[in-house]
């Protein structure tokens, strides 16, 4: 494992993802650069027997392990020049549409 690499903890012992923290996921991975969307794609494909086409892809956050998922939102929190902080978490409360924080 190469430093800055998200660390994939025991299966057993994860915290399993909201559907809203998933979505917050997907969100935070939009707003990456391709060479960092690049990585996300090199996470999944290490711990899972999946290979993604360079040229069109869908990731899937429904159908990964907790263990990727909390991964992957360690690297996208780490990324620098993301937007995630705009985002609202989980335990935001909602806002009525239209408004914005």
């Amino acid at each position: 494992m190469m430093d800055g690499e998200p660390v994939v903890n025991d299966e057993a012992n994860a915290v399993p993802m909201s559907y809203a923290e998933m979505r917050q996921l997907s969100l935070g991975v939009n707003q990456l650069s391709e060479e960092q969307v690049r990585k996300v794609l090199q996470i999944i494909e290490e711990h899972e027997s999946i290979r993604f086409d360079p040229d069109g892809f869908e990731i899937d956050f429904e159908t990964y392990k907790t263990t990727i998922l909390r991964a992957l939102e360690v690297f996208v929190a780490d990324c620098p020049n993301n937007c995630t902080e705009a985002i609202p978490n989980a335990a935001s409360p909602a806002l009525p549409p239209g408004q914005l924080p």
